[in-house]
């Protein structure tokens, strides 16, 4: 069970609450990483019988206590999981928005496949919150419950314990999944070490400790090496060569080494542009507890989940784009129009979007004109400018230069976002493109497309109170070559796992090999479609993917 929401919501007070039933300790301070407590909790379990009675089973849960000031969320999506259940904990006093509870309620529906979450409203005793539950129901249908609490008085905690008892019973069906009696011992084993403050231990190591359990197949070592994961019992990312020799039995080694990093306490990454080297590493991380050896170990962490990425072509050096400057930087794009593009995100913009984008595309950045919040690119002849306003949740993307070429870099920034966008499952997010001679006015990308497949190239359209030329917004951000090139990576994005995209190169006659290694499927799909374009073979590859998916088309 995970715990989060912003910086003093009184998620520590909910614990000490709902495991001990103590009240708040008043002395204790902000939660630092994250600290796991052990909970037993009777769940109903309907058990067959004359009577059809109902029988508490008593399960012992992993509680996790997330910190949540803004420099310890970077890492909350190292620990989630789909066999978890989530409390996001707000401020009765603040309110929906300053507690910032639709950001966490998409945060985890993206990054937990929709497991279920319960809504608390704490500090009922300070001010009385109502929220509107069906509305939220229906906007987050992995939302069971909304509870109301106060940690001070302990009003609606045993309602709260009750609600989670029968959300665990109803929607984790495998909580009652039975484990062999020698993975419970090592279960046992590793939790225990844990306890002892061993931080980690290497595949071998764990390998000895499943064969002294009587787990002596490889094959098994390995499958429940990401059960454990899933459990809360270990970190590992199997799938992952950077990662996979390492697991981790104390989650506080890696989150602390990764707050040590990007706290840049000495100030010297931030001094460096934002780019971190080994020399200043070695200054960071402590050398008992951070041996050198272990360095690669969280750089790939914070590399797998992009707060930071190795610059090409620079041995050991890493760009941080969360320690650039803060102020925004002028004059980097001249004064006269240029070609615009817009992404809304609705109600939820995931704050690392742009980071990510930077890290991708660091070939491009400019970083002495690039910020927290802005990213500057430069490509050949054409300069852009990629700007994030979190408050309106939007992105917007400003080239200038060539303008034969301006639409190239477009299409290989849009490129990158379908990637990083698809790591948020359910995130709802559109196109838009601003109508000439109209500030402030857009127009979706897809209507556009709809239009042109309807064969309505100059529909009215009312925000403008007047008609748009279909083809002429369409030509303006992209060629008919990028358009189909964008559609095939959506294509394979969408339907295809990393097994298939290796099934389609051998059907295509390539050399699966050319294509990136420990990477998602997406980034695979990415450089599958750039391979094709660089040949020619676009239309070949459109052929290939209309005959194995043909509903995607």
């Amino acid at each position: 069970m995970l715990l989060v929401g912003q910086g003093g919501v009184g998620k520590t007070a909910l614990t000490r609450r709902l495991i001990h039933d103590q009240p708040p300790d008043d002395a204790q301070g902000k939660t630092e990483g994250v600290d796991i407590l052990h909970w037993e909790l009777d769940i109903p379990t309907a058990e067959v019988s004359e009577t059809l009675e109902e029988s508490p089973t008593a399960v012992t849960l992993n509680v996790w206590d997330f910190g949540g000031q803004g420099i310890y969320q970077a890492t909350h999506q190292f620990f989630f999981t789909s066999r978890s259940l989530y409390l996001v904990l707000m401020d009765a006093r603040t309110g929906e928005r300053e507690s910032r509870l639709h950001h966490w309620l998409r945060l985890v529906s993206s990054l937990s496949d929709n497991a279920p979450v319960i809504i608390v409203v704490n500090k009922q005793d300070v001010h009385s919150l109502q929220l509107d539950e069906r509305d939220l129901k229906a906007k987050y249908r992995n939302l069971t419950a909304v509870c109301y609490t106060s940690c001070a008085t302990g009003e609606g905690i045993d309602n709260l314990r009750q609600t989670i008892a029968d959300t665990i019973a109803n929607d984790l069906p495998r909580i009652n999944d039975r484990f062999p009696d020698n993975v419970l011992t090592l279960k046992a084993k590793l939790e225990a070490m844990r306890s002892e403050q061993a931080p980690y231990i290497s595949y071998e190591e764990y390998g000895r400790y499943c064969r002294e359990a009587g787990i002596d197949n490889p094959d098994f070592q390995r499958a429940w090496v990401g059960i454990l994961h899933e459990l809360g019992v270990i970190l590992n990312y199997q799938d992952d060569r950077r990662l996979e020799g390492t697991h981790v039995l104390n989650p506080d080694w890696v989150t602390d080494g990764v707050y040590r990093i990007l706290t840049d306490p000495a100030g010297a990454i931030a001094a460096n542009g934002g780019i971190l080297t080994w020399r200043i590493l070695d200054n960071i991380l402590d050398s008992g507890r951070y041996p050198r050896h272990h360095h690669p170990f969280i750089l790939g962490m914070m590399a797998r989940f992009e707060p930071c990425f190795p610059i090409p072509d620079r041995r050991e050096q890493y760009l941080i784009p969360d320690l650039l400057p803060t102020l925004s930087q002028t004059g980097f794009l001249d004064d006269g129009p240029c070609l615009e593009f817009q992404y809304d995100y609705g109600g939820f913009m995931p704050g690392n979007i742009l980071t990510r984008l930077m890290v991708r595309l660091t070939d491009y950045l400019v970083r002495e004109k690039s910020w927290r919040t802005g990213a500057a690119l430069r490509w050949e002849d054409n300069r852009a400018l990629v700007t994030s306003d979190e408050e309106a949740r939007r992105l917007t993307i400003q080239i200038d230069g060539a303008e034969a070429t301006r639409r190239s870099l477009l299409n290989s920034i849009r490129m990158q976002l379908a990637a990083i966008h698809r790591a948020f499952p359910g995130l709802a997010v559109t196109e838009q493109v601003p109508i000439p001679g109209h500030p402030g006015k857009t127009i979706d990308y897809d209507e556009l497309r709809w239009y042109e497949a309807e064969g309505d190239l100059q529909p009215r359209y009312a925000p403008i109170r007047g008609r748009i030329d279909v083809k002429a917004l369409l030509d303006g951000i992209e060629t008919p070559e990028m358009r189909l090139e964008l559609r095939l990576y959506r294509t394979l994005q969408e339907g295809f796992s990393s097994f298939e995209l290796k099934e389609l190169c051998t059907e295509l006659e390539i050399n699966f090999n050319e294509l990136p290694e420990n990477v998602p499927p997406t980034q695979q799909a990415l450089a599958l479609v750039e391979y094709m374009k660089r040949r020619n073979r676009l239309v070949e590859l459109e052929a290939a993917l209309g005959k194995k998916r043909p509903e995607l088309r």
